[in-house]
């Protein structure tokens, strides 16, 4: 009705001179997240993080959030909304020691994974930090040069044995040159890190995962859709 489309005009954020975070629910493969927090960049690169498991959920450009759900009559469903059309991750927890190179990985919540909190860099912008054992994990995401790719880096310090970080999921994920990755149709990946990818085929579909270790302590990939 005209009442609830004139609060949703007026409930929207963009950011303007600075990147903006938002902390809100959010629904990820019909789940309702309540410990996810939102970034928008004023170029136009925008994302969500579950904090709780570490693990990228959507990503898209344009326009950034329709917070509407949080704010009008009570804000009893505290859903944030991208504004335009998301691309959706299911990497699952940020990073998880397996018990050998067929182990399946987690993706629940779970003690072995502890979130604990973030620093900003000079340009407002996070670098998450978890705990893992003793390792400590950290994942920051950045916007390049032309404002068409968004650049993940994750880094560990004193790697705990047989740690693996996730960084795709999907029902095939397949290389189609010039180091790009297709993951599932829905976008691609270009590495850009000397670690070697581990492909590996489960009951769910592909996955794309990295040893962390002291001989691959960072992990950078550009995202592309």
């Amino acid at each position: 009705n005209a009442e609830s489309s004139a609060a949703s005009d007026v409930y929207k954020r963009q950011p303007q001179d600075a990147p903006e975070m938002v902390r809100s629910f959010v629904m990820h493969q019909g789940e309702k997240l309540n410990h996810a927090i939102s970034i928008g960049h004023p170029d136009g690169l925008h994302y969500s993080v579950d904090l709780r498991r570490g693990s990228l959920l959507q990503f898209w450009r344009g326009d950034f959030a329709d917070v509407t759900d949080m704010w009008y009559q009570r804000g009893h469903a505290q859903l944030l909304r991208p504004m335009e059309m998301a691309v959706t991750s299911q990497a699952g927890l940020l990073a998880a020691v397996l018990q050998g190179p067929d182990a399946p990985y987690p993706t629940a919540y779970g003690a072995e994974l502890t979130y604990k909190g973030y620093e900003l860099n000079q340009a407002d912008l996070p670098t998450f930090q978890y705990q893992v054992g003793e390792s400590l994990v950290t994942d920051q995401y950045l916007a390049d040069a032309e404002n068409r790719e968004l650049l993940r880096t994750i880094q560990v310090e004193n790697p705990v044995e047989d740690l693996y970080t996730r960084v795709a999921s999907a029902e095939y994920i397949q290389e189609v040159g010039n180091g790009y990755y297709s993951v599932g149709g829905a976008y691609y990946l270009r590495l850009e890190t000397s670690a070697a990818p581990i492909i590996r085929n489960q009951p769910h579909g592909a996955e794309m995962l990295f040893p962390l270790t002291e001989a691959s302590k960072e992990i950078t990939y550009a995202i592309l859709w």
